[in-house]
């Protein structure tokens, strides 16, 4: 829904401040979709950023988990 905004947008500014109305609206219908593309990378670049952190935390429960596991393994064979 932002970039249909965003695209709307940056066409009526673009068209308003132009000479040549069909090259402005289309020069800023443009540059709002490009803006919202920044925005949208930027976005997904947080996310998965924030999901390689959940990894790396899951992989450091799965290694102490592991951890235990083995120690009880050596705690009931020589039990």
């Amino acid at each position: 829904m932002l970039w249909i905004c965003l695209v709307v947008g940056g066409a009526l500014l673009g068209y308003s401040l132009s000479y040549d109305e069909w090259a402005g609206t289309l020069m800023g219908a443009v540059m709002g979709w490009v803006f919202w593309a920044g925005i949208r990378v930027r976005l997904l670049g947080r996310q998965s950023a924030d999901q390689l952190q959940q990894l790396l935390a899951t992989r450091e429960s799965l290694d102490v988990l592991q951890q235990r596991l083995s120690a009880l393994e050596r705690q009931s064979a020589t039990g």
